[in-house]
């Protein structure tokens, strides 16, 4: 599975699959975007937290990033 296939995975099992954006730049850690209406919230997915298998720290930051970009 790709670094985008897993961020995206983790988004879906949050529900929040269709705000979060990957840039997949080829670079160890990609950008992700979580975008909440008119807000954005940006950051790089660490590519060590995509090999848990639960990918909870993933969810975690996901999680924080909606909660944000929902808080703007």
């Amino acid at each position: 599975m790709s670094m985008t296939e897993l961020i995206l995975r983790a988004a879906r099992e949050l529900g929040i699959e269709s705000k979060v954006h990957v840039l997949e730049d080829h670079q160890p850690n990609p950008p992700v975007s979580v975008i909440e209406g008119t807000h954005v919230v940006q950051s790089r997915m660490d590519v060590r937290w995509l090999m848990d298998s639960g990918l909870g720290h993933v969810k975690t930051i996901l999680s924080d990033m909606h909660r944000r970009a929902n808080n703007n």
